[in-house]
C-alpha cells in the first residue's frame, strides 16, 4: 500500500497545527503528556512537526517527501525504517505516533524498538481507536486497535502498561503509555 499523503497534501501537520484543529490540540498533548525537554526518538516522523517541538529529539522517516519537508524546515529527522532502526544509540523515551496502525507487520518494529529502547524506558503510542464496526477508518491503515488489544500486543513483546489507556474521541486517538520491562 503506498502512502501518499505527503506528496498530494505537503506539510499538512503544520498547517493543521497553526489553524489550531483538533491536530493541533493532540500536538500540544502530546507536548504536556511526553514533557517537551524529553530525549525523544519519534519513529515515522512524517513531516516533522512533533520533533520540531520537543528540542532533544530525532525522528525516523523513510518517506521521501516528508524528509523533504523536515529538510526544508530544518527538523531533525533522518531517514529510516521503523522495521530497522539505527543501533547506534539507547533512548529513554520513544513515540510511535499515528504510526502502529500503519504498520503492517507491527510486531516486527516492536523488537526493533527493544532493541533501541532502554530498560524501564517509556513508548508512547497514539493511534485512532478500532471503530465498533469493524471497518477501517482510513484505507492507508492495516490495523485498528482497542485499548485491550493494543495491550495485549504491546504485553507479548516485555511492554508493560504505566497509565490506563485514555481516548479522546474529539482528537479521534487513543494514548498508551508503556514501559519496556525484562522478560
Amino acid at each position: 500500500m503506498q502512502f501518499n499523503k505527503y506528496r498530494d497534501m505537503g506539510d499538512y501537520h503544520w498547517r493543521e497545527y497553526s489553524n489550531k484543529t483538533a491536530y493541533g490540540k493532540h500536538v500540544d498533548k502530546l507536548i504536556e503528556w511526553i514533557g517537551r525537554e524529553t530525549d525523544l526518538l519519534d519513529i515515522g516522523a512524517g513531516d516533522g512537526l512533533i520533533v520540531s517541538k520537543f528540542p532533544n529529539a530525532l525522528g525516523i522517516e523513510n518517506d521521501k517527501y516528508a524528509l523533504e519537508i523536515c529538510k526544508n524546515k530544518k527538523v531533525n529527522v533522518i531517514y529510516g525504517d521503523a522495521y530497522c532502526l539505527p543501533k547506534n544509540k539507547k533512548y529513554n523515551n520513544v513515540l510511535l505516533g499515528d504510526v502502529i496502525e500503519h504498520l503492517e507487520f507491527p510486531h516486527k518494529c516492536l523488537e526493533e524498538i527493544k532493541q533501541i529502547l532502554n530498560v524501564n524506558g517509556n513508548l508512547f503510542i497514539t493511534t485512532p481507536p478500532a471503530r465498533s464496526d469493524g471497518k477501517m477508518s482510513d484505507t492507508y491503515h492495516y490495523i485498528e486497535y482497542t485499548p485491550e488489544s493494543l495491550e495485549n500486543l504491546l504485553k507479548t513483546h516485555g511492554f508493560k502498561l504505566t497509565e490506563k489507556i485514555q481516548t479522546i474521541i474529539q482528537y479521534n486517538r487513543m494514548y498508551g503509555k508503556f514501559c519496556n520491562v525484562s522478560f
